[in-house]
């Protein structure tokens, strides 16, 4: 069996207005690595380096889940510990991209825990 990564996603949304959208996709990546790392970071409101960039490969770019676990605390993911935040995770909501070099969570107060899970590509 081949090193493979397979991801799907499935989109469906009905505005107040009736709008529709749907919208779904998959990929199948080869994975050259063999690292799989989970955990959870508690990430409060002065930037956490979340834990999954040191055990990505220094040079491969890595796959990750982000989930934030809490109920009532949003959180922001960036590259930086308190700005370039792109990424908002609303509680329960979560995230999947390709990533390339640290990752920080920041809250605007409170804390939330954020699952992690990253795959070397």
């Amino acid at each position: 069996m081949a090193k493979e990564i397979t991801a799907s996603v499935a989109l469906s949304v009905v505005s107040a207005l009736g709008i529709k959208a749907d919208r779904s996709d998959s990929a199948s990546i080869d994975m050259s690595g063999d690292s799989i790392h989970h955990g959870i970071t508690s990430v409060g409101d002065s930037g956490t380096a979340l834990e999954h960039a040191e055990l990505l490969a220094e040079d491969t770019v890595g796959w990750v889940f982000l989930k934030n676990l809490s109920t009532t605390v949003t959180a922001t993911i960036g590259t930086h510990a308190t700005s370039n935040h792109v990424i908002q995770l609303k509680p329960g909501e979560f995230a999947l991209f390709r990533a390339n070099g640290d990752l920080f969570g920041d809250t605007a107060s409170g804390t939330a825990l954020i699952e992690w899970l990253t795959i070397d590509d």
